[in-house]
């Protein structure tokens, strides 16, 4: 990629080091939709790099950076007696030298280096000596005395060697890279000598240009050397292991034969000479003395409060063989950038709860395993598993819990008489009783009913522990009307995330309603009539009468 420089460097030392990823890492950082100028400054300009709430997507030596830190960090856990020379030296000698793709974007030491950071191998591998050293020959005192004196002559910004002061660079060690020019100016190839006078090509540029030129293109050019530069003399070789197109690069392994690699290439010697092997699909093979433990299943469950809502995630941990683990300290991260741990149980088992979320504006959150630590063990992230389906043992998604329908289940209506005669006639009134329930016909407590009574009036009445409520309508005159209908409009819950109403779903099992409306007659000149169509109520038995008195 473009923003990774490559050797060699001017005063001939080999760059880079080594590889680590860096390209499309999805790491945290800070994201607030509902409020975005609280938003990191390069999520406000990149939004569309945001892949979650608090998960972005980067590319860059910073990511890759990181990494290498990450890999530092465990080896020091595992190794604290290591100095930061023989740290390098650690991650160097156990690098993966990473496979020529087939635009040669990776070609040669000066693009990878020692190759790409291998974590496993850089931790665990046990036969490497105390004494190695990556900094062989450095003097780091010589350059904090004597710093670089140089002019830009052609005023380009760069460091050319013929700018540098050779007085000063006397002070300066130098590497064991070589350049050589062709004949004619057109390309620079980059070699190493031995003690013999033997010269190994490591690898050639264009020399206007820079960029690299591949094995193939290089040896059929035809090249003419300039001889006034360097003595050809003695033999030049294309050293060590293959090279693009056939040939061989710097390094000393070959990738003939032994334990396959990536891309069919292979090699004689592992480069994890430990008792253990890296497979290509990065999974470890290890010595049965060194168990390993691993998550076995992810459950998560979702709960409202109020129009807020939860998760929580139970996570199972497992040795090699299935297993239950204890006192295994899981530690795992939420999707908004919280971090939290638990400690499994006798079962394997714990849990971690998230926050509380606006369940308007979050519809799911993600939660990941991080890390499992347990003294004697070694968690294997590869060997992670849900039987179940609901994660891939290493990540679940909790989606916002899904509101239970709720509905009328039952109308019944009554009527009466007024408690005082009106001058111009009988007074009477209704009473119509509500009931609310979910589908496996549990009462639904809390739930507002709000309707409309044929006059015009609204009701509304909230349902108790048995899911009942009651609405009443008084002071209706028999002489001018003899029947209401109450017509349910709405039921709502304050917990929109627990409940939602399903008017398709109401009922009424005695057949004296519709489920959503129900109508009461009141007629003192007729007896109970069976005959009125459902969802009238005629019954009289309730009804009080009061007659106007007339005096003679």
């Amino acid at each position: 990629p473009i923003w990774s420089a490559s050797g060699p460097t001017h005063d001939g030392f080999f760059k880079p080091d080594i590889l680590a990823p860096g390209q499309n890492i999805i790491s945290f950082m800070h994201n607030d939709p509902s409020q975005p100028e609280n938003s990191a400054y390069l999520v406000k300009i990149h939004p569309d790099y945001s892949k979650t709430i608090s998960l972005f997507r980067m590319n860059g030596t910073s990511m890759a950076t990181a990494v290498t830190s990450g890999v530092v960090a465990l080896v020091l856990q595992a190794h604290p007696e290591l100095t930061p020379d023989q740290v390098k030296y650690r991650l160097m000698a156990t690098a993966r030298p990473l496979s020529t793709p087939a635009n040669g974007e990776y070609n040669g030491v000066f693009r990878q280096g020692k190759g790409r950071i291998w974590a496993p191998a850089a931790v665990w591998a046990d036969d490497l000596p105390g004494d190695g050293a990556a900094n062989v020959g450095m003097d780091i005192q010589a350059d904090l005395t004597h710093g670089w004196h140089w002019e830009d002559a052609n005023q380009d910004g760069l460091v050319e060697s013929d700018e540098l002061d050779p007085a000063d660079m006397a002070y300066h060690y130098t590497g064991h890279v070589q350049r050589a020019l062709t004949q004619d100016g057109k390309a620079v190839v980059f070699f190493v000598e031995d003690g013999a006078g033997n010269r190994m090509i490591l690898a050639g540029a264009w020399a206007d240009s820079g960029r690299w030129i591949d094995a193939n293109t290089l040896a059929d050019m035809g090249i003419v050397w300039d001889t006034n530069q360097v003595d050809w003399a003695n033999s030049v070789v294309w050293s060590g292991d293959t090279w693009a197109g056939g040939r061989t690069w710097a390094g000393g392994r070959t990738w003939a034969g032994g334990r396959t690699w990536a891309g069919s290439q292979t090699w004689a010697v592992s480069l994890v000479t430990s008792n253990y092997w890296v497979n290509d699909d990065g999974t470890v093979e290890r010595p049965s003395a060194v168990p390993v433990l691993h998550v076995s299943d992810l459950h998560g469950t979702a709960m409202p409060y109020g129009s807020s809502w939860n998760a929580t995630v139970t996570i199972r941990v497992s040795d090699g063989q299935g297993n239950a683990v204890a006192g295994a300290t899981v530690e795992g991260a939420w999707n908004y950038g919280a971090h939290a741990t638990c400690t499994v149980d006798t079962n394997g088992i714990c849990a971690i709860p998230s926050s509380l979320v606006n369940g308007t504006q979050v519809s799911q959150l993600h939660f990941t395993v991080m890390a499992i630590i347990h003294d004697g063990y070694i968690y294997d992230s590869h060997l992670n598993s849900d039987a179940d389906g609901d994660s891939d043992g290493q990540s679940i998604v909790v989606a916002r819990p899904v509101p239970v329908p709720m509905f009328v289940a039952d109308l019944d209506s009554s009527v009466a008489g007024n408690n005082a005669p009106a001058a111009d006639g009988t007074v009477w009134g209704a009473t119509v009783i509500v009931r609310v329930q979910d589908g496996s016909g549990q009462p639904v407590p809390g739930a507002q009913v709000d309707g409309t009574w044929s006059t015009g009036s609204p009701a509304t009445c909230v349902s108790d522990g048995n899911g009942q409520c009651t609405v009443v309508i008084d002071g209706l005159f028999a002489s001018q009307i003899d029947r209401v209908t109450f017509t349910v409009g709405n039921i709502t819950h304050a917990e929109p995330l627990r409940w939602r109403y399903d008017a398709a779903l109401n009922r009424d099992p005695d057949g004296d309603s519709t489920g959503s409306a129900i109508t009461a007659i009141y007629n003192v000149a007729a007896p109970p009539d069976s005959t009125k169509p459902a969802g009238e109520n005629t019954n009289l038995v309730a009804a009080r009468l009061y007659l106007p008195i007339v005096n003679k």
